[in-house]
């Protein structure tokens, strides 16, 4: 009887909340690598970010071949003085 007391009181002191005491989760083991993504995932992302990079290196360098195709404005207004 008294062991049938002792299991009924373990099984309701980790469902409910007993003497006042905050409720809590219980623990779990601490898994760092359980939110990790494949190696298929992983290239994947990879190759859109290595596209991303190379179109914005592009756009740069269209960007400083207009730029230098313009006369720098420091030198048109040295050149009316």
């Amino acid at each position: 009887m008294v062991c049938l007391m002792i299991i009924v009181y373990l099984l309701y002191s980790q469902t409910y909340d007993l003497a006042g005491k905050q409720w809590h989760d219980q623990k779990t083991a601490f898994r760092p690598k359980a939110g990790l993504t494949s190696y298929a995932k992983r290239t994947e992302e990879r190759k859109a970010l290595a596209a991303v990079k190379a179109k914005e290196k592009e756009m740069k360098d269209e960007k400083e071949a207009e730029r230098q195709v313009r006369p720098d404005a420091s030198l048109v207004a040295r050149r009316f003085r």
